[in-house]
């Protein structure tokens, strides 16, 4: 391509050496011409950059992901919502942003100091993402749920981002999955500890189109649902959160009714 276009190339490719490790090297040359206008010889540099290539990615990872508990942090969690957003957009597709609160955080420092709680918050993590995902970057997807992306938005807070679902209920029935993990005890030094939770779900486009909407609008219902006591749920839209009862009592009955069968 260089002689072709008679212009200088930069490109970088990865070599592997004897022993099967991998080094990454960068080459910049051009083409030398004689008096005939022939290419003569190629003038270049031929350079490790390895290291370089390492610290870059452990500063794009400092940048982008919760170094407690390596989940995407804010700043690409609103990335991921923003280009969710535009394929929402173009597709005519459902998503939604659930807003979760740890409760009782504090007491768990006071009781066992802040290492404990970030012994706490990496459990926590830990247990969300089996809980809603099989991989660190997608998640379990199925023709009801679709994508989903588990991040940590602050202190005791995490987002939980479903693209392309088929339908509101699929968030509720997330949140009761999530709910029901954190259900179970926690150990801390041999000590059992129980935490609870609260969700706030808001669904775009009904209650907002953007990330900033999205977002205040989750915490709002997340507001909600901290009056409705731990372990709950609450829709932005107040309708949604009727359909959202009633369909989970019809699971329950059904439930019931599979049980005496």
């Amino acid at each position: 391509t260089a002689l072709a276009g008679q212009r200088p190339y930069n490109i970088a490719y990865r070599i592997v050496l004897p022993d099967s490790s991998q080094r990454i090297i960068q080459e910049q040359a051009e083409t030398a011409y004689g008096d005939d206008g022939a290419p003569g010889r190629v003038i270049g540099t031929v350079q490790d950059i390895t290291d370089r290539k390492r610290t870059e990615e452990q500063l794009r990872t400092l940048a982008h992901y919760d170094s407690l508990t390596n989940l995407p942090n804010r700043r690409l969690f609103q990335d991921r919502l923003d280009q969710a957003l535009k394929v929402g957009r173009r597709q005519q597709k459902l998503l939604a942003v659930l807003l979760l609160n740890i409760d009782r955080l504090k007491r768990v420092n006071d009781t066992f100091g802040h290492t404990g709680g970030d012994l706490i918050l990496r459990s926590v993590s830990e247990r969300l993402l089996t809980c809603v995902r099989h991989s660190d970057s997608v998640a379990r997807r199925d023709e009801e749920e679709g994508a989903i992306t588990l991040s940590r938005l602050s202190g005791d807070e995490f987002t939980i981002l479903l693209t392309d679902i088929s339908s509101p209920e699929a968030p509720a029935k997330v949140a009761r999955r999530v709910l029901a993990a954190l259900a179970h005890p926690f150990l801390i030094n041999d000590q059992e500890m129980f935490l609870t939770g609260c969700i706030g779900i808001s669904l775009s486009p009904s209650d907002g189109n953007d990330t900033d909407s999205l977002l205040k609008n989750a915490s709002t219902a997340m507001g909600h649902a901290k009056k409705q006591g731990p372990n709950t749920y609450q829709f932005y839209a107040q309708d949604m959160n009727a359909t959202a009862m009633q369909r989970l009592a019809f699971e329950n009955n059904l439930r019931k009714a599979l049980g005496r069968g």
